[in-house]
């Protein structure tokens, strides 16, 4: 339920549902990835696992909307795609990196944890969130290098057409 409502959000945001659909696939991979190697280790799936996907799905979301913002802007001052995405990058990398290994090294906190349940929790979220960093700081800007780049293009110079068109019935 929490990916179907934020890949709405993202199709509105970005103005395009392919685009959205797009831009979620980052935000996919760490649960597909956590969660298989799980599942290749035939370790045990409770309530409290299951948990850690709606969450680390919203702070993998915080960083791939950061980017996407930035990148925006850029294409709107029509900057080149290569251009904008490391400038993207470098703008939004030191931000999402530094929350991630906060709130990662954080959850190892309850390794030593004499519950199972809460134990198991702090290290998949660790698993989650440092995948998650990875997927917002490689595979994101790939996509955005590609087809999600010329997607997002498309919008914003579709968009800045029609905003023109305005002010010009406007005036």
């Amino acid at each position: 339920m929490a990916f179907v409502i934020i890949a709405i959000v993202m199709m509105i945001l970005l103005r395009s549902p392919f685009a959205g659909l797009f831009t979620m696939l980052p935000n996919l991979m760490p649960v597909i990835l956590v969660f298989g190697l799980l599942s290749w280790m035939q370790l045990r799936v409770d309530i409290g696992t299951m948990i850690t996907a709606s969450a680390a799905l919203g702070i993998a979301v915080d960083g791939t909307l950061h980017l996407i913002t930035w990148f925006q802007e850029l294409m709107r001052r029509g900057i080149p795609i290569e251009e904008a995405v490391g400038m993207s990058l470098e703008h939004c990398g030191p931000a999402m990196w530094q929350t991630s290994a906060a709130v990662g090294l954080g959850m190892f906190a309850l390794l030593p944890a004499e519950l199972l349940l809460v134990s198991r929790f702090g290290w998949i979220m660790a698993a989650l969130i440092f995948s998650a960093l990875v997927a917002d700081v490689i595979f994101l800007p790939a996509l955005l290098g590609g087809s999600l780049g010329r997607l997002i293009q498309a919008s914003v110079t579709r968009n800045s057409g029609s905003d023109k068109q305005r002010l010009s019935l406007i005036h």
